[in-house]
């Protein structure tokens, strides 16, 4: 049995490219179309490029034709630009190796001179991919405003709730509160997800975090979903 590859081998920019272009074309084609349309052929890196935004979760691949998803829709349909954000970290945490990476790090600094290294020996990248997959990570974490300043992994609010102004509270008075806070609340929740090619423990510390939680659900439904088509068949 092929090994599972739990990462996309191509940028979550060029995977918005590459959804465009099967949205352009009726929401759904053929890969040929799809290659024809953007001015590629259908050759090594073109498939990488797919198998990136179906990791994504931007388009599906069934019945040989390349469709757009749902979540594609929420980031072409966003009614503002924080709905926008919203899908497009969604989007960056659907792989298995990214989401896993954002539990492990969120809230802390992320490890970016060493991370092509720490995926290797602790994600299960392959030596030849990682270098890659860790840029790709990082250049969208910043897009998406996930990677704050001093290199820190953020979490998932929107825009609008990150403080732009004063709202009436002092930054003093949020550390002594963030303090003093029960820390047992803080790790109450411990959602819990394995299965074939995934094993995922997520802390659910704020209301954003089931983000996360909603991801790996959409890959276990596709996944159940494409197990049922092939038993269809």
């Amino acid at each position: 049995m092929p090994k599972i590859i739990e990462y996309p081998r191509g940028s979550l920019a060029r995977s918005i490219e590459l959804a465009k272009a099967v949205d352009s074309l009726g929401g759904k084609c053929t890969t040929e179309m799809c290659a024809t349309h953007m001015k590629r052929k259908v050759s090594g890196a073109f498939m990488a490029a797919v198998g990136a935004a179906v990791k994504f979760g931007l388009i599906d691949t069934s019945k040989k034709q390349l469709a757009v998803t749902e979540l594609y829709r929420d980031y072409k349909l966003a009614y503002s630009d924080a709905d926008k954000q919203a899908a497009l970290k969604k989007a960056l945490l659907a792989p298995p190796v990214y989401e896993r990476l954002y539990a492990r790090f969120h809230g802390q600094e992320l490890p970016v001179a060493i991370l092509d290294k720490l995926l290797i020996r602790e994600f299960d990248v392959a030596e030849s991919d990682a270098s890659k997959v860790a840029g790709y990570f990082v250049d969208a974490a910043r897009d998406v405003g996930l990677l704050g300043d001093g290199g820190v992994l953020n979490g998932l609010q929107s825009d609008d709730d990150e403080g732009d102004g004063d709202d009436g509270f002092d930054d003093d008075s949020d550390d002594e509160f963030d303090a003093g806070r029960d820390q047992s609340v803080k790790t109450k929740y411990i959602v819990s997800i394995r299965g074939p090619g995934m094993k995922s423990e997520i802390q659910l510390l704020e209301p954003d975090d089931l983000l996360i939680v909603d991801a790996m659900l959409t890959k276990v439904r596709r996944k159940l979903e494409a197990a049922e088509e092939s038993g269809a068949d």
